[in-house]
């Protein structure tokens, strides 16, 4: 930026600056990117092979996502953003459903390929993770083993992942966030 030229008032410079500033674009609300989110969940999970996660934990889709996933067998149902997403993701292989791996306390991801998916459906009706209200661009990425787990999701309108007590529902924990209205009905 030029000096100000002699004569100039300090108001003159100030409004100058501020124009410049105000012509910015700048962004407070947060954006989804599937490739940003597909990346931080890979970073995550590779995160916690170095911490506990055996490496062919992890699994990693093919060039162009997995074909296995059918969004007619996923409920609540999802919009084409979800879907997309849920192609592209990287997921994490459960040996035994009885002892699976946590991503975080009491939470297991879930898998959205093969049989995985299909024996342990956390949407399916009858199951205890079983979401029957969920707004179709939300995509959920794990769910409570038992009462002291937690549910997360990636609202894909918002660009948000929320963490949800199982205890207490949709709220962020220990945080003072808004709960958005079109996640109040989620059960």
């Amino acid at each position: 930026m030029a000096a100000p030229q002699q004569g100039s008032s300090r108001d003159d410079t100030i409004s100058e600056i501020t124009s410049r500033f105000s012509a910015l674009s700048v962004t407070t609300e947060p954006t989804y990117s599937c490739d940003e989110a597909v990346s931080e969940i890979s970073s995550f999970y590779e995160f916690l092979v170095k911490l506990f996660l055996p490496e062919d934990a992890v699994i990693y889709p093919p060039a162009g996502g997995w074909t296995e996933i059918n969004p007619a067998n996923i409920r609540p149902p999802i919009n084409d953003t979800v879907f997309n997403l849920l192609r592209h993701l990287p997921y994490i292989r459960q040996e035994d459903d009885d002892d699976p791996w946590f991503v975080y306390p009491a939470t297991v991801a879930i898998n959205y390929t093969g049989e995985e998916y299909k024996k342990n459906r956390p949407s399916e009706p009858g199951n205890t993770t079983e979401l029957t209200s969920l707004p179709p661009h939300v995509a959920q990425l794990a769910y409570s083993k038992g009462r002291d787990g937690f549910y997360m999701f990636l609202d894909t309108k918002r660009g948000t992942v929320t963490l949800c007590d199982y205890m207490n529902g949709p709220r962020p924990r220990d945080r003072e966030f808004p709960v958005p209205k079109d996640y109040s009905q989620v059960r």
